[in-house]
């Protein structure tokens, strides 16, 4: 005798929740048998984080559920297999977080499992210190809306700075080729379109104060530098996060000196995919203009 239940699990108010570990059906072929079934609830994993082929730090708490239903490798840093780009480390500041990759017992740091609790002491690169640091520099003044356009002075000079007093509302510049900006913003920054970086070109954006990537942004290179950052989820209603989200892709370097908020999420693919990847690009380190580079000496007393 078979039984298939199909139409149990698929059907009114049951459609499309997944309760069925296997096969929806059981055969007997003796009086007094026992099939063993798997039933239950599929877990949907929350939003999540990963980062490749670069390393990591989080000055006060870092989290990133990793799922167990990953059908790859379960780590938080991938590693890149471009030339040039890295293992990645992890550091944080604090003793390692309590399940800072959730539960699934797969879970690990990457593949080379490099990990350190090492508080970070250096310089801050932020605002205030390329305010000073662009005093040395040409400067273009430039507000929320205006074109970007790059001379033949900029040209020869290696670099364009656009510094903003204000905020901005829609930030969607993406450079051409050979083209090497950095915007300096007195306020908060939204980027409301993909931006994307040709290969052997430069952008950066620095902002006072949060840098925010609208949902409906897909794609970010360069290296983005906020008091904080923040990756809000589509929200309709403001009833809470709709997880709907599409996956972010961000390549370079992105710094948030306060906080860094990772809010989306897509129930559906969750499972199989991070919400936001963040890649490490070794073309962008070795393209950024010389505003962007400082050199540092540390001395050490000798005793020989």
């Amino acid at each position: 005798y078979s039984f298939d239940y199909t139409d149990l699990i698929s059907s009114g108010r049951a459609a499309g929740i997944k309760t069925e570990c296997g096969p929806a059906a059981a055969t007997v072929t003796d009086h007094g048998q026992i099939v063993v079934k798997d039933t239950g609830f599929w877990r949907n994993y929350g939003g999540w984080w990963q980062a490749k082929g670069g390393s990591v730090y989080g000055d006060d708490d870092l989290r990133s559920v990793i799922p167990s239903s990953l059908p790859t490798e379960m780590s938080l840093i991938l590693p890149d297999p471009t030339v040039g780009n890295r293992r990645g480390l992890l550091s944080y500041g604090v003793p390692q977080p309590a399940n800072m990759l959730g539960s699934n017992p797969n879970a690990k740091v990457s593949t080379s499992l490099w990990e350190i609790e090492s508080k970070y002491s250096g310089q801050i690169y932020d605002w205030s210190f390329y305010d000073n640091r662009f005093n040395l520099f040409t400067t273009t003044a430039w507000s929320s809306g205006q074109p970007v356009n790059y001379t033949a002075t900029d040209t020869t000079n290696g670099y364009k700075i656009l510094k903003s007093a204000g905020s901005v509302t829609s930030f969607n510049y993406s450079p051409s080729a050979n083209q090497f900006v950095i915007f300096h913003i007195n306020g908060d920054v939204t980027v409301t379109n993909d931006i994307t970086v040709p290969q052997g070109s430069f952008l950066s954006i620095i902002a006072k104060g949060t840098l925010t990537f609208d949902p409906s942004v897909t794609r970010a290179d360069g290296w983005y530098v906020g008091a904080s950052l923040a990756f809000p989820c589509h929200d309709v209603g403001n009833n809470g996060c709709d997880e709907d989200d599409q996956q972010f892709q961000g390549k370079g370097s992105f710094i948030g000196w306060n906080s860094i908020s990772l809010e989306r999420s897509n129930q559906s693919l969750n499972n199989t995919q991070p919400s936001e990847l963040f890649t490490y690009s070794q073309d962008l380190f070795l393209n950024a203009p010389k505003p962007m580079k400082y050199y540092t000496k540390h001395y050490k007393p000798f005793i020989p």
